[in-house]
């Protein structure tokens, strides 16, 4: 197979190259040589084509094109290309989509939460990398991450230089696939030594007690200069925007500064967007609203009347979303001072605990749902990840932000062919969608080191546990028959798909909810050993915090701070 890239190569072409080569060597089909001459596949750029936009078609000479507005489109067009194409048998055929397209929502934006050990905080940079290149196909173009700061002492405390280290690494592996940087933050963001007089007013949400209140000189100035250091970590590299955070944690509700949405929040945001733009002219403030209203406080009320008044010219867009529907202010008075909305979907933690501790947690109908109140409105969004067993969902969500509705069918069939190697989606959706019927679990913790021996004896002594079985979980439709679906599918795919870790996340949640059901929740061997897999996929192998672990004995007898008693 040859390729021609008739456009002046560059970073984001030459990694797309090397991505190419990678899926196919993955699905042991030949890879791509360049030339310059008569080639099978070729690239180039079309300067009147959107930026973000693609066409694939087939050429007089036999050859396909992909031809895009910006080195960006033509690695979403390659995306498109290898999610439709065919790898039986270890043959690379083009599948079948030609035409022009572009991404309906221009911020795609993608959060890796990297705390609690989690995969992010933990797995191997280079497989990271590989994960951010396989989320660039699908059309994410930012990347967010976050040094949340009351886990250290200060600038200086070793643990958050070498924390520092890992995330501009991981930045600029994403520069290379487009993803351009935005830094992520409290706007009242503390660290562990923050001044105990300088300490904000529990809000009524998360909270860590070194959140710093803003309503005093000393206060401010202690804020700028903990948003000073989150500069000047990432200076050097190419920032886009910045992200300030309102709640969980974070806030203050002391008299000078409530409510704090439209008062002590905006105040400080205001200066923090100043400090932000003295280094970084061009970079875009995204002010977030989560959880306002949470105790009838009347933020969102309280921001578009500030916004009226011209006081919020700093903010380009404002990010809101909720658990269990969108906030309803911005879908009935319409988005304070009409910036761009953004949403922020929870993909990661809701409805079970530990997260992702049973595996993948696909959740289609919910996002269909959520994302239907405000596609008309919103200008993109940006998922929250605390780890790779979401990564359905995060393709769910890049599929509604590139086309702009919340249909899911094109999306599912081609995640379907390209990670799996399997035709026949509509099948393995039903297996998914009696997952998502299955989905809400709470597993206590303390019940489950008390119920066996061997979890003791592996370091943790007996502590008191809340009454009942084991945990709780919901089943509102027979397990087997998911369980089943993908036994049978298994069968059917490639080698190559039974292996890939998207598929195995899949198939042991479907295995782990059906023996769970079927021992009422006690842990048998089988599913013991599920765990046991998970546990070494995501990387969480005894140091990960209990709530982003599977539930294995070396989880439960490791240090489980966070644990449920």
């Amino acid at each position: 197979m040859k390729l021609f890239i008739k456009c002046e190569n560059d970073l984001i072409l030459e990694r797309t190259f090397k991505i190419l080569n990678r899926h196919l060597a993955r699905r042991n089909c030949p890879e791509f040589e360049l030339t310059t001459a008569h080639a099978d596949l070729v690239w180039e750029l079309d300067l009147n084509y959107p930026e973000e936009g693609f066409s694939i078609a087939d050429l007089p000479d036999g050859s396909v094109q992909i031809k895009g507005g910006g080195s960006s489109a033509i690695l979403y067009g390659v995306g498109k290309m290898l999610h439709t194409a065919s790898f039986a048998n270890g043959n690379f055929q083009f599948g079948l989509w030609r035409g022009f397209t572009s991404p309906q929502k221009p911020e795609r934006v993608i959060y890796l939460a990297s705390h609690f050990h989690n995969y992010y905080h933990v797995a191997p940079l280079e497989e990271i990398s590989e994960y951010m290149e396989d989320l660039a196909l699908w059309g994410y173009n930012r990347l967010l991450m976050w040094v949340d700061k009351h886990h250290f002492n200060g600038p200086d405390d070793p643990a958050i230089i070498k924390f520092v280290e890992r995330a501009k690494k991981l930045y600029s592996s994403g520069s290379t696939v487009g993803l351009k940087t935005i830094l992520g933050g409290l706007t009242n963001e503390g660290y562990a030594s923050t001044p105990k007089h300088l300490v904000a007013t529990f809000p009524g949400r998360s909270f860590y007690y070194c959140e710093v209140c803003p309503s005093t000189p000393e206060g401010m100035a202690l804020i700028l200069k903990n948003h000073t250091d989150t500069i000047n970590w990432f200076k050097d590299l190419n920032v886009d925007g910045m992200f300030l955070g309102s709640y969980d944690q974070g806030g203050c509700a002391c008299s000078k500064c409530f409510p704090w949405g439209c008062n002590g929040m905006f105040n400080t945001g205001k200066k923090v967007a100043e400090l932000f733009r003295s280094y970084f002219p061009d970079g875009k403030l995204i002010y977030f609203t989560w959880l306002f209203d949470y105790k009838g406080e009347k933020e969102w009320e309280g921001l578009a009347q500030r916004m009226a008044d011209g006081e919020g010219g700093w903010i380009d867009a404002i990010m809101a979303d909720s658990h269990n529907d969108f906030p309803s202010f911005p879908r009935e008075h319409g988005v304070p001072g009409n910036r761009p909305l953004l949403n922020f979907p929870e993909i990661s933690m809701w409805g079970m605990h530990p997260w992702g501790g049973l595996g993948a947690n696909p959740l289609p109908n919910r996002f269909r749902r959520l994302w239907g109140q405000i596609a008309h409105l919103s200008g993109g969004g940006m998922p929250y990840s605390e780890g790779i067993y979401e990564d359905f969902n995060k393709i769910l969500y890049a599929g509604f932000y590139w086309n702009g509705n919340n249909e899911i069918d094109e999306t599912v069939m081609e995640y379907c062919n390209f990670e799996f190697g399997y035709a026949d989606s509509k099948r393995l959706m039903e297996a998914i969608e009696i997952l998502e019927l299955n989905h809400v679990t709470d597993f206590n913790y303390a019940a489950i080191v008390n119920k066996y021996p061997e979890y003791v004896a592996a370091g943790l002594k007996p502590i008191k546990s809340r009454p009942g079985l084991l945990g709780r979980k919901v089943y509102q439709a027979d397990p087997k028959i998911a369980c089943d679906i993908c036994i049978s599918i298994d069968s059917q795919i490639p080698e190559w798909g039974q292996k890939s870790w998207r598929w195995r996340i899949l198939f042991l949640r479907a295995l782990i909810d059906y023996r769970l059901k079927l021992n009422n929740l006690e842990i048998d061997q089988e599913t013991d050993q599920a765990f046991e897999e998970l546990s070494q996929i995501f990387h969480s192998t005894g140091i990960s915090e209990y709530k982003v672990s599977p539930i294995t004995r070396e989880s439960c007898s490791a240090n489980r701070s966070s644990a449920v008693v």
